[in-house]
């Protein structure tokens, strides 16, 4: 049957880089009597979904919650409709968006956070399914709280934030938001709705964690582009400092003047460029800044499917992938996914009759995207004759223009994809 949703808009998190932009609004709907509505023509359009978590806690009725972390398509998009239809051991959530046309209204996508209440009054014991959009999760009922009682003893001080398409973590203060931003994220030590005319306030820290996507440097060139794009706008660099993080890493911090201040750390790490910027509180963003290092990934390196060379290697985090040799179906050097089932990689996959989707660029190389069965993709670049090919095993059924989580992982380890050339 049909429920009305309301999403708790405190909890809704969008993440905005332009902070100009109007918070988004709730539009209540209507509850249905349970029989099938009758279908009109819809402005909307569904979102982009990225990640459903279950969240189970403790009263009664025990509440179970759907967490959602999903994307408005453009810099005026607003949250249209929430629809939630029960089935047998099934939720089906659609989230639909408005899509404005107007010249102002630039893409751009605009990440957010939102739960959506399941109500599991009198529902049967068993496994349950829930999609939203394409993505889809599963919990058991009844089950164990989910949600961690309040700790009795010392909360710790710090907590990690860990990056493997970047090949980085770094610790930042319990408590703090952390919200995806492309490949990186935006760390705030107290979220703002809104930045005014005069920027982050100064017992506010705010730092963004990005990369230059396919860019292979060195520091010095990585901080002549940033000195460049200073002039640019006719900036000022106050102050240029050189610093060694862990395991000996070389990076500057730069003091910048350039329509606001902001303090920037530059590094590079196996050629990625990493930048962080800080604005408001300068002293949080130095703890911070101080704390990032190279995390461990493990190299894989083998050979095209056509010959023995040129050999490619890729790097994934043993915190996140199982490497197989051998999966025992033909499929040799393969990677597991540790906490998505049925997520899995292919390394060594050959050449197969493939439905083309479009294009991707990773690590400075244009990927074909082809679809062999309905969850299983191919990525594949050509290289004079030749070509390297990667198969990818979803969970569930591809969804044009939504990545799912099995997806978006495969893609971190394939931004590290180099070609063997000694």
């Amino acid at each position: 049957m049909f429920q009305s949703i309301k999403p708790y808009l405190g909890l809704t998190v969008i993440g905005l880089l332009l902070g100009a932009c109007v918070p988004a609004e709730a539009i209540i709907v209507s509850a249905s009597t349970g029989v099938a509505p009758t279908p009109v023509a819809s402005a909307f359009t569904l979102m982009p979904v990225a990640a459903v978590q279950i969240e189970i806690g403790i009263g009664s009725p025990i509440p179970v919650d759907a967490f959602i972390s999903a994307e408005l398509p453009d810099t005026c998009a607003q949250l249209a409709e929430v629809r939630v239809e029960r089935k047998p051991f099934e939720f089906q959530i659609s989230l639909e968006s408005t899509v404005s046309t107007e010249a102002h209204c630039f893409r751009d996508t605009l990440p957010f956070r939102m739960y959506v209440p399941l109500n599991m009054v009198n529902q049967p014991a068993g496994t349950y399914t829930v999609k939203v959009n394409g993505v889809t999760t599963i919990f058991k009922w009844p089950s164990e709280p989910t949600i961690t009682p309040e700790p009795i003893g010392p909360v710790p001080a710090t907590q990690t934030y860990r990056n493997p398409a970047l090949g980085i973590e770094l610790d930042y203060p319990a408590g703090w938001e952390v919200e995806a931003m492309g490949s990186g994220a935006i760390l705030w030590s107290k979220r703002l709705d809104r930045v005014g005319v005069g920027g982050v306030p100064a017992d506010i820290a705010k730092i963004d964690i990005a990369t230059e996507e396919g860019s292979i440097v060195t520091l010095d060139e990585l901080i002549a582009r940033q000195k460049q794009g200073v002039a640019e706008v006719n900036g000022q660099i106050l102050s240029e400092e050189e610093w060694t993080l862990a395991n000996g890493l070389r990076a500057v911090r730069l003091n910048i003047s350039a329509i606001g201040d902001s303090a920037v750390l530059l590094t590079v790490i196996d050629g990625r460029p990493i930048i962080l910027a800080g604005f408001g509180d300068r002293s949080q963003f130095d703890a911070v800044a101080r704390s990032l290092r190279p995390i461990e990934l493990v190299e894989y390196r083998g050979p095209n499917p056509y010959r023995a060379t040129p050999e490619f290697t890729v790097q994934y985090d043993p915190l996140v992938w199982d490497f197989v040799e051998d999966m025992g179906v033909g499929r040799e050097a393969n990677l597991v996914h540790r906490s998505l089932p049925n997520c899995t990689v292919w390394l060594k996959a050959g050449p197969v009759g493939a439905q083309p989707l479009g294009t991707v660029q990773l690590a400075g190389y244009d990927w074909m995207l082809a679809q062999i069965e309905p969850n299983v993709l191919s990525y594949s670049t050509p290289r004079e004759d030749i070509a390297f090919i990667f198969g990818v095993f979803l969970p569930d059924a591809y969804v044009a223009d939504i990545k799912s989580p099995c997806q978006q992982a495969f893609e971190d380890v394939l931004s590290t994809f180099r070609v063997v050339t000694d």
